[in-house]
């Protein structure tokens, strides 16, 4: 989860601290992962973690520091100007990884 935090923010919100945040992209990462878990089938393990943090340093240091094998990314699929601008969060995964990486794009 990658928080963002900023001065129009904290105005429009008296009382806005940075761990509101943090607790609110957490909720909603943990309602995401308990939804997925309940397709996995059965005899398959998997293993979730929730971490806080830039993205794409944030995965490959967990890479790194689990001995993971290979990452499987989702991607919005953004092409030209957005993507060049906003950057991309798979790419930057698939540059720096040490290990594979299979980048999954939305269906249409």
């Amino acid at each position: 989860m990658n928080p963002m935090i900023d001065y129009h923010r904290r105005q429009a919100f008296p009382g806005y601290i940075q761990d509101d945040e943090f607790k609110n992209e957490r909720e909603k990462a943990e309602h995401v992962l308990e939804s997925i878990l309940d397709t996995i089938p059965d005899g398959m393990s998997v293993k979730s973690e929730i971490e806080a943090g830039n993205p794409a340093r944030t995965i490959i240091r967990f890479a790194d520091d689990n001995d993971v094998d290979h990452i499987v990314i989702g991607s919005h699929g953004k092409q030209g100007v957005a993507r060049y601008l906003l950057g991309s969060v798979a790419e930057k995964v698939v540059r720096r990884s040490a290990v594979p990486v299979t980048v999954v794009r939305p269906s249409e």
